[in-house]
């Protein structure tokens, strides 16, 4: 889980439901940025659960997250820890090894390939946002304001129209929810990180709940064992000669 922010304190303002009245956004996202930058790599073993209409399903994963070079690898095994499927992608492009059928899907991580591969509408920056806080917020954000409830910072900001919602922990400075906006003013998904525990004195988040409430579409990841910058991180895997490959646009 890594969370970065990098704040747009020149449109930021505090309004009168803060808990200071002289709390500003960038000491918000000044103390989150220095929690978070800790974490370069992790790997997570545990359990996602899809709860959608037309995909109910569960499994085990182990998550491979390299925070520096922006990529992700993922393992899914079902009944007997058989493994079902690999995934390796990063901003660009994507290999997906479907290990029971034998074949391979390459191609560049567009929305729409994603959806066709993890049967659930989710974009790169969403699949991140599933499966570890990770957000940066710049300059090309305007409008930021800082309110608060009993427990939280509430951030929101908007980028091209539409509006972002952090919920920020008061105490340990981490994310516990985030919502995001359409150009609408409707919700598009809204991300849960429930449970953190401290890893090598770092907060974790081990309960993670994506919810698309249009689609009607959620995933439940349960993280059991974490490693926080591990040695040695591989984010590889063999491909038999055996496999039917498709290349995707």
């Amino acid at each position: 889980m890594s969370v970065t922010f990098v704040a747009c304190s020149s449109s930021a303002m505090v309004t009168k439901s803060s808990v200071s009245d002289t709390l500003k956004s960038d000491d918000i996202t000044k103390a989150v940025t220095e929690n978070s930058a800790k974490i370069k790599f992790f790997e997570a073993e545990g359990t996602i659960d899809f709860d959608a209409p037309d995909n109910n399903n569960s499994a085990s994963i182990l998550i491979r997250r390299d925070v520096r070079n922006d990529s992700i690898y993922a393992k899914l095994s079902g009944i007997f820890g058989i493994t079902g499927a690999l995934i390796s992608v990063n901003a660009k492009s994507f290999i997906y090894y479907n290990v029971q059928n034998a074949y391979i899907i390459k191609g560049s991580t567009t929305k729409e390939n994603l959806e066709s591969i993890l049967k659930i509408q989710i974009d790169y920056n969403e699949l991140k946002n599933l499966i570890c806080c990770s957000f940066i917020i710049d300059s090309s954000y305007h409008n930021i304001k800082v309110n608060s409830d009993d427990k939280n910072y509430i951030l929101t900001g908007y980028r091209n129209g539409n509006m972002h919602k952090y919920y920020i922990d008061t105490e340990s400075k981490m994310v516990s929810k985030y919502i995001y906006y359409n150009i609408k003013g409707n919700i598009e998904y809204r991300v849960e990180y429930k449970n953190y525990k401290v890893f090598n004195e770092t907060y974790f988040p081990t309960e993670i709940l994506f919810d698309v409430p249009d689609k009607k579409e959620k995933v439940k990841i349960n993280y059991s064992d974490v490693n926080l910058n591990p040695n040695n991180l591989k984010f590889y895997f063999k491909i038999p000669k055996n496999v039917t490959l498709y290349q995707w646009q």
